[in-house]
């Protein structure tokens, strides 16, 4: 069975300190890392960690207990996908 916990994360790396942590519901500290990373990546509209370029450490604690540093990474995966190739005719090929 998972549990799903609260954690606190920020990034110091940012300047921030726990009175900027975010709350976020997780399975564990390295998913509250990801998660904390990538709403950070989302709303700055830019991927440097989802892309791979760069890494980032995240504080990552339990409300009220001591906060556990984690480096967050990634990776670009392909997506492939394809469509029917159309002539000026509008027929499928």
């Amino acid at each position: 069975m998972i549990t799903i916990r609260t954690y606190e994360c920020w990034i110091p790396e940012y300047g921030e300190t726990r009175d900027d942590a975010v709350q976020f519901e997780a399975v564990d500290h390295e998913d509250a890392a990801c998660q904390c990373v990538s709403r950070r990546e989302q709303r700055a509209v830019e991927y440097p960690v989802a892309s791979g370029e760069s890494s980032l450490v995240v504080a990552v604690a339990f409300p009220g207990q001591a906060p556990v540093p984690h480096t967050v990474m990634g990776h670009v995966m392909p997506h492939y996908y394809a469509t029917p190739v159309r002539d000026l005719d509008g027929d499928q090929k």
